[in-house]
């Protein structure tokens, strides 16, 4: 199992979302999923980008989430 980290735009801001999963495609359905679950409204995502993903490993694995960079 894989840990990806997302950055999901919308209209009006940008979103860090982190997904455990076992392959890309249902990591991108579980960040899209995630969206819809945490809003009354689901914002209109106008992309969504894969920014890491690291091997989850019996001693685990995780994120810091800090502000976006230019350069990403």
């Amino acid at each position: 199992m894989d840990l990806y980290r997302f950055i999901v735009s919308t209209e009006e801001e940008e979103i860090p979302v982190v997904a455990a999963a076992e392959s890309e495609e249902a990591a991108f359905r579980i960040a899209d999923r995630e969206i819809e679950h945490n809003f009354l409204k689901k914002p209109k995502i106008t992309d969504i980008a894969l920014i890491e993903k690291k091997t989850i490993r019996k001693t685990g694995a995780g994120y810091l989430i800090q502000p976006r960079k230019s350069y990403e």
